[in-house]
């Protein structure tokens, strides 16, 4: 089953992809980062909370590195910007789930984390 584009309010997008397999589902989806500080350490502790909440194992993908999306390092090692695109990688019983969940956060509450961010003046 292939997916599509989902429009975000915010002006980002989701490129869906899932297959099912032997042992649950992998399911691929592409984000586009739209906040003005890309992925920086709050961003990535909170990708990491996420993933860690799920069983599924969960790649995270910018052109041809893909690192651990569990591991806060591995994610600010890909150095994510403005305007880039990185595609998530679930692969397991809640995959679906896991992939739902980091869109809900890349949609919706990347930009409470920005505007808190703002407040502190800090990363």
């Amino acid at each position: 089953m292939e997916g599509g584009i989902t429009p975000s309010e915010k002006g980002g997008y989701a490129k869906v992809s899932y297959r099912l397999c032997l042992n649950g589902m992998k399911i691929e989806r592409e984000f586009k980062i739209i906040n003005e500080l890309g992925i920086h350490a709050r961003v990535a502790v909170k990708i990491v909370d996420i993933a860690n909440s799920y069983t599924s194992s969960l790649l995270m993908r910018k052109e041809d590195r893909e690192v651990d999306a569990k591991n806060i390092l591995s994610i600010l090692s890909l150095g994510c910007q403005k305007g880039e695109l990185v595609t998530f990688k679930a692969n397991g019983d809640d995959a679906k789930e896991l992939i739902e969940r980091l869109e809900l956060f890349f949609n919706e509450e990347i930009h409470r984390l920005e505007e808190d961010i703002k407040k502190d003046g800090k990363t």
